[in-house]
């Protein structure tokens, strides 16, 4: 293995492709953690652009964050900047689907590929999912696929906390 840095004994890191494995969830999860916290940071802008009433955006749960940020964007234009926004939104929440078994899974390197496998629980009993073999640039596609969401997300959140900002300093906060 060529690892540029010392890789703990216990970090199950065996040759390249899992070094590969482990740099690419990694990655995929800081663009998920990026987009997460931009959808915290504009709900707490819409919240204090509209004297508190922020609608259930104060979740730990990221699905109903993004459920109550919908429902934010779906009440007010936000100077025209809604839609597009709802729009970026919907196409993040898809590709955020992919989380849970990025998060979860066990990865395999099987030569130029690798086996995923996830599981989830039903009551009590566990339940493994099938394994998914995907090819490096299968992975590698869904990366970008993820970049490009959170990126174009970012941007149009961006612009919804610039209109709160801007009627925050008006001094009169229009309701949601």
């Amino acid at each position: 293995m060529n690892a540029p840095f010392p890789v703990p004994p216990r970090l199950q890191v065996e040759n390249d492709a899992d070094l590969l494995a482990c740099c690419w969830r990694g990655a995929c999860l800081q663009r998920f953690a990026h987009a997460e916290l931009t959808i915290a940071d504009t709900l707490d802008a819409i919240r204090d652009a509209s004297n508190g009433q922020n609608g259930g955006g104060d979740t730990s749960m990221n699905g109903h964050r993004m459920k109550a940020l919908e429902k934010a964007l779906q009440r007010d234009s936000f100077s025209g900047h809604a839609k597009p926004a709802l729009r970026h939104l919907a196409a993040f929440a898809k590709v955020h689907e992919e989380r849970c078994w990025i998060a979860h899974g066990r990865f395999v390197a099987d030569g130029a590929r690798y086996r995923i496998s996830g599981f989830r629980y039903v009551g009590k009993v566990r339940e493994d999912y099938p394994d998914t073999p995907r090819a490096t640039g299968e992975l590698m596609r869904l990366l970008a696929e993820i970049d490009a969401a959170t990126a174009r997300l970012h941007g149009a959140l961006g612009q919804i906390r610039r209109v709160c900002r801007q009627r925050q300093q008006a001094g009169a906060p229009q309701p949601l």
